[in-house]
This record gives C-alpha cells, sequence and structure tokens, in this order.
C-alpha cells in the first residue's frame, strides 16, 4: 500500500487523470493510520454490499469522513486550486508522513482525537 502527499497540486482534472488510487484532501486526515482504516472499512462494506455510494473512490471518501451522507463526505474530496492532495494507491508498497489541519479537523469531526474519529468510521453500518 502506498501513501503519499502531493504539494502544489494541479487542477483537479490533472490530479485526477495522473494519479490512478484514491485521491483526498490531506488536510482532514489524523494521520496515515486514519487513512488505511477508513480503506480496510470500506473494502469490508463493499465486500458485505453495505457500501453507501456505488463508486469505489467515493465509497473511500465515505469512509474516511465517516459520514453517512455523501455530500457531506465529499467534503474530504479534492477541490480546484488545492494546495495539497492525499494519495492512496493500494496496489504500490511505500508510505509516508501524512499530517492534516488540526483546525479543519476539529470543525469537520467535532473532535481531534483520533480513538473518537475511528470509532465514528467504525460504527457506520457494515455488519
Amino acid at each position: 500500500m502506498r501513501l503519499f502527499e502531493v504539494q502544489n497540486a494541479m487542477n483537479k482534472e490533472d490530479i485526477l487523470s495522473k494519479y490512478n488510487g484514491f485521491i483526498f484532501d490531506p488536510d482532514y486526515v489524523i494521520d496515515e493510520e486514519h487513512v488505511i482504516f477508513a480503506y480496510i472499512h470500506m473494502k469490508k462494506a463493499l465486500k458485505k454490499k453495505k457500501n453507501i455510494a456505488k463508486d469505489p473512490k467515493i465509497e473511500f471518501l465515505v469512509r474516511l469522513s465517516g459520514e453517512t451522507q455523501i455530500s457531506k463526505a465529499m467534503k474530504l474530496g479534492i477541490k480546484d486550486n488545492i494546495k495539497r492532495v492525499g494519495v492512496l494507491i493500494p496496489e504500490e508498497e511505500g508510505a509516508s508522513e501524512i499530517r492534516g489541519d488540526i483546525k479543519k479537523i476539529k470543525e469537520f469531526f467535532g473532535t481531534v482525537n483520533k480513538k473518537e474519529i475511528f470509532e465514528k468510521i467504525a460504527v457506520m453500518d457494515i455488519s
């Protein structure tokens, strides 16, 4: 699994065409463990047909955000003129350190406590 960050990103279309993986705004991510945890829960949801979104890349954002509403989860997606982009490519090897913006994390999740964020992701129905 390869997880990395792109600085001074391009426009949204260029990013999506250049990277074949799960793309997200790293400002809303506590650390790389948060991304991997969300990915695992996305895979479980798809396998058990408990996914909320049809597209796995959108389902990844749903799990990363801990939100059941796709419109809220999309806040963790990328936008035009974004400065940093997080990329997860499960088929490749490697990893890097990713740290989000504490203010944005607190605003979105209501906490910066990793355990509380993970609990929000874990309680989403995949049983």
